[in-house]
């Protein structure tokens, strides 16, 4: 009896050894480092912060327009009758179409293999040939699925004076980088710290009330680059990040 009894938890106890072994390479599979990459870009080597990831449609990466367009500081118009986006900054207009392969630079159209297409809700536009519009260089890295922007015309930073200063968190959610319940400051050169990590940015575009940040905690060698919009009523600046989570910080 007592023989039979050993048998019976030996047997127990292979059968469960058998499915933990089973479920660790079946996690090993799905998590592991053979899960496929997502796309990332990176502008100036800061990694963009998307609201909507990346897509690849047909061989072109496509991404969200409000995030590219406000990291190299380019302002933006949606006519929606016409479904056309206008994107300016400085003497350079960029028109594109949802739907159309054609894209106007100053008025001079060119075409392009891959029209801009609503996803999610959210407006994804070609990056190539957005960004080289603009001037900027674009490389792909097919093996680290990586789109890196660069060269191009920096845009002249000029930090709203209302905003320079110390602000303490007052109301409202998390706000990415910006963190919950801490205080930030926006200086004049363009520099902005947050106590949220002692994280440490700096502006990279403003304009339209609304900005870009490249971002990095102290801890971390990549930057990241992200774009939030703000209004500011008497001494309270409100916050909204690219999710649409807002915070509401009143002056020190």
């Amino acid at each position: 009896m007592a023989r039979g009894f050993r048998v019976l938890v030996c047997g127990v106890l292979i059968a469960l050894f058998c499915i933990s072994f089973s479920i660790g390479i079946t996690a090993s599979a799905s998590y592991g480092y053979d899960a496929p990459r997502i796309i990332q870009v990176t502008l100036h080597g800061a990694y963009l912060y998307f609201d909507v990831p990346p897509e690849n449609f047909s061989g072109r990466v496509m991404v969200p327009m409000r995030v590219i367009f406000e990291a190299i500081g380019a302002n933006i118009a949606w006519n929606a009758n016409t479904r056309t986006i206008t994107a300016t900054r400085g003497s350079t207009v960029v028109q594109t179409t949802i739907g159309s392969r054609i894209i106007r630079v100053n008025g001079v159209a060119r075409a392009i293999d891959t029209a801009p297409v609503i996803l999610d809700g959210r407006t994804l536009v070609p990056v190539r040939f957005i960004s080289e519009a603009f001037g900027y260089t674009v490389r792909w890295n097919g093996t680290s699925k990586i789109v890196a922007i660069s060269g191009g015309i920096r845009p002249a930073i000029n930090v709203p004076s209302q905003i320079v200063g110390t602000w303490q968190f007052l109301s409202g959610r998390y706000i990415y980088y910006f963190g919950h319940g801490n205080e930030i400051i926006f200086f004049a050169d363009g520099t902005v710290y947050s106590y949220y990590h002692d994280a440490l940015g700096s502006l990279i575009a403003t304009g339209n009330g609304r900005f870009a940040v490249r971002w990095q905690y102290p801890y971390h060698s990549d930057w990241l680059a992200a774009t939030y919009s703000y209004t500011l009523t008497s001494n309270r600046l409100t916050i909204t990040d690219i999710d649409g989570d807002r915070a509401v910080y009143i002056k020190r």
